[in-house]
């Protein structure tokens, strides 16, 4: 889901729930790509309304969210992948 978010180029508001989606919601933040996660037990209109008001308003927000898209749509993720695969298994 976080990489959806980030390819799409538009900011995120993250609501954890379990597993490692706090950490991909602190990783959004740390990014600038959008808002602090708001845990899910702790949501509430006004938290939710004020993090989506940030994403539609924030121009930093907004700019590094678009520029970390473009970054990840113009990799070749798979080609990635299998050079850092036979660099490992070359090594040694």
């Amino acid at each position: 889901t976080t990489g959806a978010s980030f390819r799409s180029g538009i900011p995120a508001v993250v609501l954890p729930h379990k597993y490692d989606q706090l950490f991909w919601g602190q990783i959004v933040n740390r990014l600038d790509a959008g808002p602090p996660p708001i845990p899910v037990r702790k949501v509430n209109p006004e938290k939710f309304s004020a993090s989506i008001q940030f994403c539609l308003t924030d121009r930093h927000t907004r700019r590094r969210a678009a520029e970390i898209g473009r970054a990840l749509r113009a990799e070749n993720g798979v080609a990635s992948a299998v050079d850092q695969i036979r660099k490992y298994l070359t090594k040694g």
